[in-house]
């Protein structure tokens, strides 16, 4: 009986830990997409500043699980031939980027909280389970 018990426990302590797990890899999603949709905001006001360089910010994986966000010069991209080409010639700044990249962010951010919902309901569904 004792090591039926101790297995069940080790159980719940790896459930525990994947559910932890993947409440960190959604929390640096989120802090991603955050962080891109800010880096949009500044290139969009600075549409009309001579010089100004834009930039995104791309996910980089990392070891332990999860993205980190690394930010980049948006020339690496190729324009969309859709912007007006005098607001690109004053300030590299690509509207229609822009604006895909504000909603596939903000799409992905929503898509996260909705993950990070479901992992409240499996932990909550884990406690119930313990109490049982």
């Amino acid at each position: 009986w004792g090591a039926g018990l101790a297995m069940r426990e080790s159980l719940r302590y790896t459930d525990r830990m994947e559910i932890s797990s993947a409440a960190s890899t959604l929390a640096s999603g989120l802090d991603l997409q955050m962080r891109r949709l800010e880096a949009s905001a500044v290139n969009v006001a600075n549409v009309a500043t001579p010089g100004y360089e834009p930039t995104t910010v791309v996910g980089q994986t990392t070891p332990g699980g999860g993205v980190s966000p690394l930010a980049v010069p948006a020339s690496i991209f190729p324009m969309s031939g859709l912007t007006d080409a005098a607001a690109i010639a004053v300030s590299g700044t690509d509207l229609a980027f822009e604006v895909v990249t504000q909603i596939t962010a903000l799409s992905a951010y929503q898509a996260q909280v909705n993950a990070f919902r479901s992992i409240d309901e499996a932990e909550r569904s884990f406690i119930d389970g313990l109490r049982a």
